[in-house]
């Protein structure tokens, strides 16, 4: 076996394992459905960024756990996607060093410096998710649907009575090519910027 069909068998079967992952801690597919064409995503991988801007700065993870008031443990997780970062753990480590989230969640490929630190308020993220999805002209059922979880939490996130979940924001971004830093109220823009 030659050297690339042992790295495209390594990937596949890493991609492999990472959905059993996901499917172990949250007990579902991790997948939404965009035009009737089921699309898989590997949300235990979209924060490989956040290992790469540590070591940028030279920081321990015993030192961004710090920065984030987590355990040293804790951070470790997210770097190998054992679990998701929180939204409000992932607001701080963007405003700590200036970035945006969707270049730490890997939207987009520019790092572009955001200065200002910003504080979530989760009750004007839940109106920009419902603007979004009536903007589309979809119920809560079906964008729960979309997302893989129910109605009430969809009702929930829109409501602001509770703070989305990274996974499903990050999800919700991509399936509506929308920027996580214009859900989170971190940009007036709703475009994600990609540079070619």
């Amino acid at each position: 076996m030659d050297w690339q069909n042992f790295t495209s068998i390594f990937l596949l079967y890493l991609l492999v394992f990472q959905i059993c992952i996901f499917i172990i801690l949250y007990g579902q597919n991790p997948s939404f459905t965009k035009n009737n064409e089921k699309i898989y995503l590997v949300v235990v991988n979209m924060f490989g960024n956040i290992k790469k801007i540590r070591e940028y700065y030279e920081l321990t993870q015993r030192e961004i756990a710090k920065i984030l008031n987590i355990s040293k443990s804790s951070y470790n997780y997210f770097e190998t996607g054992e679990h998701i970062i929180p939204l409000k753990h992932l607001n701080h480590f963007c405003n700590v060093f200036h970035l945006s989230m969707d270049y730490v969640c890997g939207l987009t490929n520019i790092n572009t410096p955001v200065l200002k630190k910003y504080k979530l308020n989760q009750k004007e993220i839940g109106k920009k998710i419902k603007e979004i999805r009536q903007k589309n002209n979809l119920t809560q059922k079906e964008i729960a649907k979309i997302l893989n979880t129910s109605q009430s939490n969809i009702s929930a996130y829109e409501s602001g009575k509770t703070l989305i979940l990274t996974a499903f924001l990050y999800n919700y971004a991509k399936y509506f090519d929308i920027s996580i830093d214009y859900l989170t109220g971190r940009s007036k823009v709703p475009n994600i910027k990609i540079q070619n």
